[in-house]
């Protein structure tokens, strides 16, 4: 990873975190709470793209069995 990446990736704040399983979930958001980082959660495909709809979102982690859609559909979705 360049230097510029680094740089990037330290300035991430709100994470966008997408998943079905509730211990999961909870595991991941304590995880990058502790980090500093601010966590929105979602558990369906719909609720995911309407959280990223209207808030600011820096970064997702996106669960790749997520109800209601396809991975890639969501990426696409999400970056247009």
């Amino acid at each position: 990873m360049s230097r510029p990446e680094i740089r990037a990736l330290k300035s991430v704040r709100t994470v966008l975190l997408a998943e079905q399983d509730i211990s999961i979930r909870k595991m991941l958001e304590d995880i990058l709470r502790a980090q500093g980082f601010k966590t929105l959660v979602a558990d369906t495909f719909e609720r995911c793209v309407f959280i990223a709809l209207q808030k600011e979102i820096d970064a997702f982690l996106v669960d790749l069995e997520l109800p209601g859609g396809e991975p890639v559909e969501l990426c696409a979705r999400l970056r247009d």
